[in-house]
């Protein structure tokens, strides 16, 4: 992950507060934290038969808007602009590419003049036609009309590169490759020649280059790649003249899934064979770097991988969940994390429902579950904060501690769900999924490359201010008022999302039958009407489940207490309190927490005219006041009887 900026910019003299630090993060168009995951399945190793690439965009500060790219017929000898990798909003401003990153979807922020149109880097010629596409503000191209669909996770490389814009010779990073592989190709092979040809042409760079502590582990990346057909995993990094670079790709057997977290998962590299692929100069850096030699195996990983592996349980936990979820027969241990392969052969036909459990995933139920233990507070949160020197505490003093961290997290800023049918007509497959903000808490919607603009709750906002109108930020709120009380409100919250999600995924289905219908019999326009409609239905409804089902949630959960009985004559109410365990490692019971110091009941009669502590000597002070209460009170009720009247009490 991106980790510890504000200790880089320190030491670049660039600051002491953590806002104005902030601010040239932002300007610098730096994400703060990275830690994406993303996985891919073969078609048959799926229920409905098709492939599917998930994943997360995991980040502090960047840019969550989704944006349709309309394909286009260009004139002879036109060129292709190249954008310099930034990740924060606004990640992209232009008036060529989407409405999304136009002037006017900047809103009303106050510094929206300050963000002048970005300049290209350098260009390339393009293509008679490019065909439309999804894509990201974390600058990710994630599925075409076509239906090849990207999935993406930053991995740590040994060489690392300057771009052409900071003093080297790189001219691509990976989120420009993803976006041009869905411009230009109609399937997941054919992507990763593409992308693979012009790294090696025009050199590749990653992210933090200039860091010395973060370079190498910013410096490679994974794709998951698929199309319907073949599923694909593609690596790359940059080689060592500094421009150029080394990739590497993977077939995924059709019965099988891949998982990568953050490190590099292709092993052995197979010569010859249909299932790979890979750079011209694979074997000749490696050898030139005395890191193979002729006539051994060239394990992708160990050669090209980072030159520590620092992070490997922060990357490994997640692909060992997968497999304990959906290869479960394989028996696979986390101590065995140095030799996981690189797919994984699924027991089970996977759901669409599995691929959801999984992205909302915290290893509950399992050896690291993080609803568990004294670092989930008294209320199981899951979640785990990035180390941050605060307190008075120093990097140093953090060193190589860190938490566990899951599939899901606070942090995530969207995910995605893309499933590619090779039957489907494109205006139909072209679709994919997309939540905001932590899965476990959200519902992500269905969006369409054929669209002629995506609903506004998905290509509106950012991390400046709450915006009513975004997904993201109804997921927010919701998912913020979940983890002050996890495990009792989110089991409370989960059949409410299973049940919108269900019934929202089974219209989905019918609706996109009926569009194929359409396009079978020639009306494709009636067909791209009818899911730009219902895409917009979907958006809006979600918005409104997910804020409404916060209000709910608030009137229930608040306060440390829980309420009940609402349609009922008046509320129940208990307190949530602290369970046991929890109670017992902070020591609630020992004599530290007492209130009362002498807890057993005194009495009359003790030495000195004081309260006696054995209540066997005589009767305790309240019990005689009471009865002397009681006998005055009948008596005067008495009296007041015979004359006819009541006198009040106390008179």
């Amino acid at each position: 992950g991106k980790l510890d900026l504000f200790g880089l910019l320190r030491a670049m003299g660039l600051g002491r507060g953590r806002g104005l630090l902030l601010f040239l993060a932002v300007s610098l168009g730096l994400e703060l934290c990275l830690g994406c995951t993303t996985g891919v399945i073969g078609r048959l190793a799926t229920t409905d038969g098709v492939t599917y690439v998930f994943g997360t965009s995991d980040t502090e500060n960047g840019d969550f808007r989704a944006a349709v790219v309309h394909g286009k017929k260009h004139k002879a000898g036109s060129t292709r602009p190249i954008y310099p990798l930034k990740q924060v909003f606004p990640h992209l401003v232009s008036e060529d590419r989407s409405f999304t990153w136009s002037k006017e979807n900047l809103g009303d922020l106050p510094q929206k003049e300050l963000w002048k149109p970005t300049e290209p880097i350098f260009s390339i010629p393009q293509v008679d036609e490019t065909y439309s596409l999804i894509e990201t503000g974390g600058g990710y191209g994630i599925v075409n009309e076509f239906g090849v669909g990207i999935g993406e996770s930053t991995c740590g490389a040994r060489f690392v590169q300057k771009p052409v814009f900071d003093g080297g010779s790189a001219s691509f990073e990976i989120g420009e490759l993803s976006q041009i592989a869905l411009e230009r190709t109609k399937t997941a092979r054919d992507a990763v020649k593409l992308m693979g040809s012009l790294a090696e042409e025009h050199g590749y760079y990653g992210a933090f280059y200039n860091d010395p502590a973060l370079q190498h582990s910013e410096a490679g990346e994974a794709l998951t790649i698929a199309d319907g057909r073949e599923a694909w995993i593609f690596h790359i990094t940059p080689d060592d003249t500094g421009k150029s670079a080394v990739w590497c790709a993977q077939r995924v057997p059709d019965d099988s899934f891949s998982i990568v977290a953050n490190r590099f998962v292709i092993r052995e590299v197979v010569e010859d064979s249909e299932d790979f692929l890979y750079s011209s100069n694979i074997f000749e850096v490696a050898r030139r770097q005395g890191l193979w030699r002729k006539g051994q195996k060239l394990d992708f990983l160990k050669v090209y991988g980072p030159l520590n592996d620092d992070l490997i349980k922060y990357s490994t936990d997640r692909v060992w969940r997968a497999a304990q979820l959906w290869n479960p027969s394989r028996g696979e241990t986390r101590e065995n994390r140095q030799n996981y392969p690189t797919n994984f052969h699924a027991d089970r036909q996977i759901s669409l429902e599995d691929i959801n459990a999984l992205l909302r995933d915290h290893y509950e139920g399992s050896e690291i579950d993080l609803t568990k233990g004294i670092e989930s507070g008294p209320f199981g949160d899951p979640d785990r904060y990035d180390k941050f020197p605060v307190d008075g505490l120093t990097n140093g003093d953090l060193g190589e501690h860190s938490f566990l961290r899951a599939i899901s997290m606070f942090r995530s800023i969207y995910y995605y769900i893309q499933r590619s049918d090779a039957s489907l007509p494109k205006e139909v497959n072209g679709r994919i999924l997309i939540g905001f903000h932590e899965p476990s808490e959200s519902i992500a919607v269905p969006v369409y490359v054929c669209s002629k603009t995506l609903p506004k709750q998905v290509v509106a906002g950012s991390m400046f201010t709450y915006d009513d109108t975004s997904l993201y930020w109804a997921a927010t709120l919701l998912g913020n008022w979940v983890h002050k009380a996890y495990v009792h409100i989110h089991p409370f919250l989960m059949p409410l999302i299973r049940t919108f999600e269900t019934n929202m995924y089974n219209e989905m289905d019918k609706v996109e039958e009926e569009a194929a219908a359409l396009v079978k019999a020639g009306k494709k326009d009636e067909a791209i009407k009818l899911l730009e409609e219902k895409q917009l239905e979907w958006s809006s409804d979600t918005r409104e489940f997910l804020r409404t089902t916060f209000y709910q949630i608030v009137s229930k959960f608040h306060d440390g207490l829980v309420y009940g009985n609402p349609a009922g004559e008046s509320v129940t109410v208990h307190s949530l309190f602290y369970p046991k365990e929890w109670l017992e490692t902070i020591g609630f019971f020992s004599p530290r927490f007492r209130v009362v110091q002498n807890s057993k009941i005194r009495s009359l009669g003790g030495s000195n005219g004081s309260l006696n502590a054995n209540p066997s000597t005589g009767l305790s002070l309240i019990t005689v006041v009471s009865m002397i209460c009681t006998v005055v009170l009948a008596l005067k009720l008495f009296y007041s009887s015979k004359r006819g009247r009541y006198l009040p009490i106390g008179n």
